[in-house]
């Protein structure tokens, strides 16, 4: 029996005939809380990718289109496949093998290798680059637009008003003759007949807004972040960006569970192209990464809790001695004129790590999500240029953020994420003239649940071969 597809537009395809078939590759085990359980643990439950709509028929996300040829492939199964709308491929062009050795920077080779991949090698015109920090991201976006000289426009779509800013001053530096607007933080886009813009960068918060712009390229940032199947950039993606077929993801981790990887895979498409950190030392385009453990200081009031929040209460936020150690660590760094971020997850420790540097005499500047746009931007441009020596940040800036000239992270707050560890130290991994390795600052912290945590961060940075 034949699988018969039709290709509805870039977000959905629907299933004529075959969906029995199909169903083993379009399922995945989905961890849930059960509500009958009284000890509140997470279960595994079976879920199906297809969805079931009672007017259009049985329908699955487009980016899975490479995942049911490749089965279809394997297990002999004919496969049609229809378009109810115009395949709205772009025309492209790549660099040919003489160009690439005429680039000497072996950064910017490698970048227009990986364009030349994600876009010649790709049937669809759309998946994801995943790249380490440090790697050169947003000139991996000015490559791929640069193969599709007949765009007639792009969003590019970024999780925060700090990178909106960053992306939008490089993207007017390598297209000074298009008209590039912002959108969110503060920004807004007015389009019509009359007012087209060729780019718009948008933050995820905002991006719904754009109901009257379809553009032909849709590249996300941080990819990782939004990868939910009902978020924000869902929503997008489904709704207005369904009819821009080329469409481009970016992120240095990829997300921790399987629905969130499976989520960016429908929504966007499959891993294109990697660069590991392992190949990106080899190619000496990332700066070498150092790890110094501080043993932190014990509270045992902290060991005498039983949930997780009043551990990490006491042991991470309110502790003073080891709010203190992580201040004179920083210090230490400062002194030896390096420049320093410190990132915390929690606010509240934020504000006592700013009061115990206050105290202490050291400079320092502590941002988070309610901080002025335009003193973040300050900020940034202060500790990268060595005016400012020591920035403390939530996550804000726990990714995304560039500044190059970085020399020290210290990982002020524990956390759960495997990826958020990596994002948070790949803020030193930018390679520059003057630097070419980086320092990461994490805690050996011995409390109920902490300690775990403190054990996958080992496991992160052993694998990576940073320790």
């Amino acid at each position: 029996m034949p699988v018969v597809l039709s290709v509805l537009d870039a977000a959905y395809t629907r299933i004529d005939e075959g969906a029995d078939i199909l169903a083993p590759v379009l399922a995945y085990e989905r961890v849930t809380f059960h509500p009958n359980r009284i000890d509140n643990k997470k279960v595994k439950e079976p879920a199906s990718l297809i969805r079931d709509h009672k007017q259009i028929g049985k329908l699955f996300l487009t980016g899975f289109l490479p995942r049911v040829e490749q089965f279809c492939r394997v297990y002999g199964i004919p496969l049609l496949v229809k378009y109810d709308g115009p395949n709205q491929r772009l025309p492209f062009s790549i660099k040919t093998d003489d160009e690439l050795d005429n680039l000497e920077d072996k950064e910017r080779r490698y970048q227009e290798e990986i364009a030349n991949i994600v876009v010649a090698h790709s049937h669809y015109q759309r998946g994801v680059i995943h790249a380490v920090t440090g790697t050169g991201k947003t000139r991996m976006m000015v490559s791929i637009l640069n193969r599709f000289p007949d765009n007639k426009g792009t969003i590019i779509i970024v999780p925060n008003t700090t990178l909106l800013n960053q992306v939008y001053d490089v993207m007017k530096f390598h297209f000074p003759t298009k008209i590039i607007h912002k959108h969110g933080g503060g920004y807004q886009t007015i389009v019509n007949p009359y007012h087209h813009p060729d780019m718009i960068i948008s933050t995820r918060q905002s991006v719904n807004t754009l109901t009257t712009y379809i553009p032909q390229i849709i590249l996300v940032d941080e990819t990782h972040l939004g990868s939910d199947f009902d978020g924000e950039l869902a929503k997008y993606l489904r709704t207005t960006g369904k009819e821009t077929w080329v469409r481009y993801g970016f992120t240095a981790t990829l997300p921790d569970s399987e629905e969130a990887k499976l989520s960016m895979e429908g929504l966007i498409g499959p891993v294109l192209a990697v660069m590991d950190m392992e190949r990106a030392m080899e190619l000496d385009i990332v700066a070498h990464p150092r790890v110094k453990l501080v043993v932190s200081p014990t509270l045992d009031a902290a060991n005498e809790q039983t949930k997780y929040d009043d551990v990490y209460r006491l042991a991470i936020i309110y502790n003073r001695a080891r709010n203190v150690c992580i201040i004179n660590e920083a210090e230490e760094q400062v002194s030896q004129g390096k420049k320093v971020l410190i990132l915390i997850t929690a606010l509240a420790q934020g504000e006592e790590l700013i009061r115990i540097a206050a105290i202490s005499g050291m400079d320092a500047v502590y941002l988070n999500g309610q901080t002025d746009d335009e003193l973040i931007e300050q900020a940034r441009r202060e500790l990268d240029s060595g005016k400012r020596t020591c920035v403390i940040a939530s996550n804000i800036w726990s990714y995304g953020v560039d500044i190059p000239e970085l020399d020290v992270v210290i990982i002020a707050g524990a956390g759960r994420s495997t990826a958020a560890s990596i994002q948070k130290a790949g803020r030193i991994l930018r390679r520059t003239e003057s630097k070419s390795e980086g320092l990461i600052i994490d805690f050996l912290d011995s409390y109920r649940y902490i300690s775990g945590q403190v054990v996958e961060h080992l496991r992160t940075y052993v694998g990576l071969g940073w320790l």
